[in-house]
């Protein structure tokens, strides 16, 4: 066919015209009798054709800040992140017009990075194919929510899971430990399969009745961990409202009792028990002991340490705030004998520089069990030295050998001062602390 030239001078091409009007009538088609797939079709099908609409990127999600506006997902209509209160985070949201009111609704998808790009964006079909066939995406899940049989908890059951959430709170494996070692001897042996809602003051008060007395400072954290799992329940709504752990009404006021003080080994004892119990026979455990001892770290910082942490050019061990007490990062000097002790334990785990027979995290009883098999002396009769108390030592030390106070408190890991005063503290006197670590090394090692 030629091509038919008109006044107004525009060339009129029939097959194009012909070409354009078939893909229109295609449209209707599939809009009118397969509505379940118009949607995908659609996209695959204008996305080729153009092709030039701007998809939301790894890079760009990764560096999207609170201040910034939403962004659009770019391949599904009305899906985009909104940033949160942390850079690199956001969350998902869905725009659409129910098909059941008319007006619009945000549907959430989860948050970024926990669910990437590809993950929303496949939720997001999901959805919009459930629109295209007259379903709110936001009453269905309501209405899922409402036939799922609710959860009847007993206290051992929703303890247990709990316990990932709560582990979200502690630094160190050791704590999971002693807080399952206090569910299983005191707790689920007596309230374990009361069901959270049948609980009551009686139910806590019988838990902490044998050791209400005493130990008093074991009752304390047996009622805190109960607490911990109720409150853990109601906040998920697994029961409208929580029993009280206030039982002083019915055991008394015995938790007032000041706790005790662990105990601690008088340092003019130390270079004695580190000569006759650490040196000479090395092994992992006494390894450990001993550069507890010089770096007066607590047990945790020790037995989790690991090579990418020590510098040994600037001889500067770093422990992350991750591992600290204070949320704060700590920088240690490496004296003499920090120094022999690491490079005796080089070469026996390519991470862990105190590892386990397993190649694991020693436990915290390898050093107790060391401690009471030498009989470690202490300032409490009857009972071995502990690991924490090497700390209480160091201090009474540092003390008497005239170094300032602040010293030995960063020393320790502890926050000196308020708030203001550490705002204007812009130095952890490293070098300062060098001189002082090194005298306590040549003490403890009887270089002195």
């Amino acid at each position: 066919m030629g091509t038919i030239i008109v006044s107004t001078g525009v060339h009129w091409r029939p097959v194009a015209f012909f070409k354009g009007l078939i893909f229109i009538v295609l449209i209707v088609f599939l809009v009118q009798y397969c509505p379940m797939r118009f949607y995908t079709i659609h996209i695959k099908m204008w996305g080729r054709m153009w092709g030039k609409m701007a998809l939301l990127t790894e890079a760009k999600a990764r560096n999207i800040k609170p201040t910034d506006k939403a962004i659009s997902h770019g391949g599904v209509p009305g899906l985009r992140l909104i940033p949160s209160k942390a850079k690199g985070h956001g969350r998902w949201e869905l725009r659409f017009v129910s098909p059941l009111t008319g007006k619009r609704r945000d549907a959430g998808l989860g948050s970024y990075p926990t669910i990437g790009i590809a993950a929303a964006r496949e939720k997001a079909e999901a959805m919009r194919l459930l629109i295209s066939q007259g379903i709110d995406p936001i009453e269905q899940a309501k209405e899922a929510a409402k036939l799922a049989a609710p959860i009847k908890h007993t206290f051992q059951s929703a303890a247990l899971a709990a316990l990932p959430d709560l582990q979200t709170r502690w630094k160190a494996e050791s704590s999971t430990v002693r807080w399952m070692g206090r569910m299983t001897n005191h707790i689920f042996p007596m309230i374990g399969d009361v069901k959270i809602e049948m609980l009551t003051v009686d139910h806590v008060a019988a838990v902490l009745r044998p050791i209400w007395t005493r130990q008093p400072e074991t009752a304390s954290k047996v009622k805190h961990d109960i607490g911990l799992v109720l409150r853990w329940c109601k906040a998920r709504k697994l029961v409208e409202d929580i029993v009280s752990t206030d039982v002083a009404d019915v055991l008394g006021k015995a938790l007032e009792r000041k706790p005790t003080h662990q105990p601690m080994m008088p340092h003019e004892h130390i270079p004695n028990f580190v000569k006759d119990c650490l040196l000479g026979n090395a092994s992992v455990s006494k390894n450990l002991m001993l550069f507890t001892i010089l770096t007066a770290v607590r047990s945790a910082n020790a037995r989790e340490a690991v090579w990418t942490e020590f510098d040994f050019t600037t001889g500067v061990w770093s422990i992350p705030a991750s591992k600290m007490k204070t949320d704060k990062p700590l920088r240690l000097p490496i004296s003499s004998g920090v120094m022999d002790i690491l490079i005796q334990q080089q070469g026996l785990h390519p991470e862990l520089v105190f590892p386990s027979p397993r190649g694991l995290v020693l436990s915290d009883m390898a050093m107790t069990s060391l401690l009471r098999k030498t009989n470690a002396i202490s300032d409490v009769e009857g009972r071995s030295a502990t690991a924490h108390g090497f700390r209480s030592a160091f201090k009474i030390w540092a003390v008497e050998e005239g170094y300032l106070d602040e010293l030995s408190e960063i020393a320790l890991g502890h926050s000196i001062g308020t708030k203001i005063t550490r705002a204007y503290r812009r130095t952890d006197q490293l070098e300062q602390r060098r001189v002082m670590m090194q005298a306590w090394s040549d003490y403890v090692l009887g270089k002195i």
